[in-house]
């Protein structure tokens, strides 16, 4: 038997070399993200310019609609959101209509230096209001009747000098959710954007990405985060690569590897087949 070519022997790695090979692209980019070029979004570029050039003193609504579990996947758009907010002098007011979601707030407190305001002054946390989309209604008509007290301290809300001119939903100058669906996002263009006009963004999940163009066209969505690329790419316009640079250079790595030992692979077969006929 003739001894084996380069080709050959590139061509038979054992598998067990490739696992490791994978393991150790997954690991390092999540250990430090490298941040890989991610696709230029004039979606989420319109979303970073907007919210980058809000006045001093502008009212942001926050809307939370992630829990814990969707954390790892759509929490690092509310993680950047929040750096970004945090960094400008502007007022952050963060609600939520589940009892899940306003616990993200402590899983963000690794990675968004709160100190930088005040809390109750400059941001904070309402506590979470029943009812989905009928306590959105509520909420957008007169905020009190359906929540009296903040989450974080449960002091009522009159405590708090970021509350004195806040009433209702026409009172903020716009209006950011962080999503991990449509269910709830769609709730609130029924009840805040479509009956008071209200400047409206969001994070749209990867598959749901095409429905929301029809929003945007309606004008029904102001601006769209574009997927988790998108998030990727918000992160690297605000310097802060984050969780969504981290998956998104991990999904890059283990696809250009993949496609790389496919073309290996397939180089060696029918480099072997030609020589054996």
């Amino acid at each position: 038997m003739a001894d084996k070519t380069f080709i050959d022997k590139i061509g038979a790695i054992p598998r067990s070399y490739i696992y490791v090979l994978i393991i150790i692209l997954i690991i390092i980019p999540l250990l430090k993200p490298i941040g890989l070029p991610a696709s230029t979004d004039p979606y989420t570029l319109d979303v970073f310019h907007t919210i980058s050039s809000l006045p001093p003193d502008s009212k942001v609504l926050v809307n939370i609609q992630i829990s814990a579990s969707g954390y790892l996947s759509f929490g690092p758009w509310l993680v950047v959101l929040s750096k970004q907010l945090f960094e400008m002098p502007v007022k952050v007011i963060y609600c939520s209509f589940a009892a899940a979601n306003p616990g993200v707030i402590d899983l963000m407190a690794s990675e968004v230096d709160y100190t930088k305001k005040e809390y109750g002054v400059d941001w904070i946390v309402l506590d979470w209001v029943p009812g989905g989309e009928t306590g959105k209604a509520a909420f957008a008509k007169d905020i009190r009747s359906v929540v009296s007290t903040d989450w974080k301290y449960d002091k009522p809300l009159g405590e708090y000098p970021i509350m004195d001119d806040i009433n209702k939903i026409t009172d903020f100058d716009i209006i950011v959710v962080s999503c991990s669906g449509t269910a709830g996002v769609l709730e609130c263009i029924r009840q805040w954007v479509t009956p008071y006009g209200m400047p409206f963004y969001t994070n749209a999940p990867p598959q749901d990405v095409p429905r929301y163009y029809a929003f945007i066209a309606a004008g029904q969505v102001t601006g769209m985060i574009n997927g988790n690329i998108g998030i990727a790419y918000y992160e690297r316009l605000f310097g802060s690569l984050g969780g969504a640079s981290k998956m998104l250079d991990v999904q890059s790595l283990v696809m250009l590897t993949v496609l790389i030992l496919m073309l290996i692979g397939n180089v060696s077969y029918f480099a072997s087949k030609g020589r054996k006929k």
